[in-house]
C-alpha cells in the first residue's frame, strides 16, 4: 500500500515536472501576438544595412487602408495575415510613422484607430496606402 502510494507521487511529480518544462520552452519561443515569421509574401527588408537610418524603415506589411471614416476616425484595413486585439500597425505619412491599434480584427479586415496624439494625421490617410506591423 506504501509502494502504490509513493509510486503515484513520483508519477505525479514527473507528470508535473514534464509538462512545467513544456509550458516554459512555450513561453520562451511566444514572439508576441504580432508575430509574422516564416510567411512567405511579406517584407523581410534584412537588407537594411547601409542604409541612412534618419529615413524611416517599413516594418512587414500586414495590408492595406480599405476605406477611412474621417467622422468617427476609425481606419478600416483589409489584411494579408490575421491580427489579433491590441496589435500596433502603421502608416508611414510625411516620413513619419502613423500608429493604430487594432480594434475589431476580422477575417480578412480589421478596424483600427490612431493613436490619440497623432489624430491630427487622420486627414492623410488615403485609402490604399500601404500598413505595415510594428515589431
Amino acid at each position: 500500500m506504501l509502494n502504490k502510494k509513493i509510486s503515484s507521487i513520483i508519477f505525479l511529480l514527473l507528470a508535473f515536472v514534464f509538462i512545467i518544462s513544456c509550458g516554459s520552452e512555450m513561453i520562451k519561443r511566444y514572439d508576441g501576438p504580432h508575430t509574422l515569421s516564416g510567411n512567405a509574401g511579406i517584407n523581410d527588408n534584412s537588407d537594411t544595412q547601409g542604409r541612412d537610418s534618419s529615413v524611416i524603415q517599413p516594418g512587414k506589411i500586414i495590408g492595406s487602408i480599405s476605406s477611412v471614416n474621417y467622422g468617427n476616425k476609425e481606419i478600416i484595413v483589409n489584411q494579408k495575415k490575421v491580427v489579433e486585439l491590441g496589435t500596433v500597425v502603421y502608416v508611414i505619412v510625411e516620413d513619419k510613422e502613423i500608429l493604430m491599434n487594432v480594434t475589431f480584427p476580422m477575417m480578412t479586415t480589421f478596424k483600427c484607430m490612431i493613436v490619440p496624439n497623432q489624430k491630427q494625421y487622420i486627414n492623410k490617410l488615403k485609402k490604399g496606402m500601404t500598413v505595415y506591423i510594428k515589431q
